[in-house]
Order: C-alpha cells, then structure tokens, then sequence
C-alpha cells in the first residue's frame, strides 16, 4: 500500500496503475462526514490481481475540487479516452489551478 501525501502524487501514481492494468484496477471514493461538519475524502485505486494499492485522504476542501478534477483524468485513462489536446496555452493557467494536474 502506497498512502501518498500530495493530491498530484495520487493522480501519477494512479495513472501508473491504470496503465500498467487497465482492465483490472478499481477507483473508489468515501467520505466520512464528521459531526464538527469536517468530514474526511478518501480515494483509493486498488488492483486486486497485483495487491498495488494507492491512497489519499483529506479534509481541505480546496483539495477535493482537485481532486475531482484529477479523477478525471483517471477516468479517461481507464476508459481509453485521450486526454484532449490544449493549444497554445497553459493547462494549469486555463484550469486556474496551482499546477498539479
């Protein structure tokens, strides 16, 4: 089990699954509401054939807009859906984002 720190080391460690077993690995999200109204996100991309396993968690809400972003990048890779191509401009400016995905 790899627990990453960073919400960018999830998506590339995740993306590295995904194309190392495209057919097999799981992409799963939980969130635990707590009663102080500060829940907690978990992700985890689980391959059970190989036992790899990549996971994050957080509480930051800013975190889990990008989070939610970056899932998407998951989901195209394991569709097999070309990322779309940005011309002539920085994704991260045009995302408005701090550069992680």
């Amino acid at each position: 089990m790899k627990l990453t720190k960073t919400p960018q080391e999830f998506v590339d460690e995740s993306l590295l699954l995904l194309k190392a077993r495209p057919s097999t690995t799981r992409i799963t999200t939980s969130y635990h509401a707590a009663p102080t109204g500060k829940g907690k996100l978990t992700l985890k991309t689980y391959d059970p054939v190989s036992g790899a396993l990549v996971k994050f968690r957080t509480s930051k809400i800013a975190v889990v807009g990008r989070l939610v972003a970056g899932l998407n990048r998951l989901g195209r890779q394991q569709a097999g859906v070309p990322e779309p191509a940005v011309i002539g401009k920085n994704l991260f400016t045009t995302l408005g984002t701090s550069g992680w995905l």
